[in-house]
């Protein structure tokens, strides 16, 4: 509902986020998400979407364009492969492509992802490509996994004294990030919901801080 999704917009803006980026399932098939996004833009935050992008129209992305949204794209299914192929050249060359990704499941395990996803590191900046998947670091070949996290550039990149201490203060998966589900359950990480902080709708603002400072400090 848009008022929930008000509540929550307050709520992020209290705890200091800036930056809101709206997921799935997909959150393209939500009747009201481009009227969600608006309400984001003027609640001021920096807004983007995580979509597989099969129900994204040119005129979305057009719209999209306008608004400044970025875009990120997971591909999820091998015969929406080619139509995604041209979401991901259109959000390109409209500016808003942040990043295309691929998770491996038992529904796509077959299909040989790494040549596709080589083929938009190679043309994009390195990254703009990233690949997940919970069973490790197998899914890379070796050139690509040369390229994307053994380089020079890595090492020679200066770390903030900030940056650092941040580090060793906190658990670097969840610190700075927080997902609010569609229930208004509170959790550290998208990725991580077992792990969860409670409700929105329970908590006051000095138990859910006391909270997060317990679980991303551990």
């Amino acid at each position: 509902k848009a008022a929930d999704f008000k509540q929550v917009l307050n709520f992020l803006k209290k705890f200091g986020c800036r930056k809101i980026q709206l997921i799935g399932g997909e959150p393209l098939c939500h009747p009201h998400i481009f009227e969600l996004l608006d309400i984001s833009l003027n609640k001021g935050f920096e807004v983007s979407i995580y979509t597989n992008g099969v129900l994204l129209k040119a005129s979305d992305i057009e719209f999209l364009s306008k608004l400044g949204i970025k875009v990120n794209i997971g591909i999820s299914f091998e015969d929406s492969l080619e139509k995604v192929r041209k979401v991901i050249f259109h959000c390109k060359e409209k500016g808003i492509l942040r990043k295309v990704s691929a998770t491996i499941t038992k529904y796509n395990s077959d299909f040989n992802f790494a040549d596709f996803l080589k083929d938009a590191y190679d043309l994009f900046k390195p990254d703009i490509v990233r690949i997940t998947s919970p069973s490790g670091l197998f899914f890379y070949n070796k050139k690509l996994l040369e390229r994307k996290l053994i380089t020079l550039e890595y090492f020679r990149k200066k770390r903030k004294s900030s940056y650092i201490y941040r580090n060793m203060r906190y658990h670097n998966c969840f610190y700075g990030k927080l997902y609010v589900s569609s229930e208004l359950k509170l959790y550290p990480c998208p990725m991580v919901r077992k792990i969860s902080m409670g409700s929105l709708t329970d908590l006051t603002y000095k138990q859910f801080i006391e909270n997060w400072l317990a679980i991303t400090s551990t």
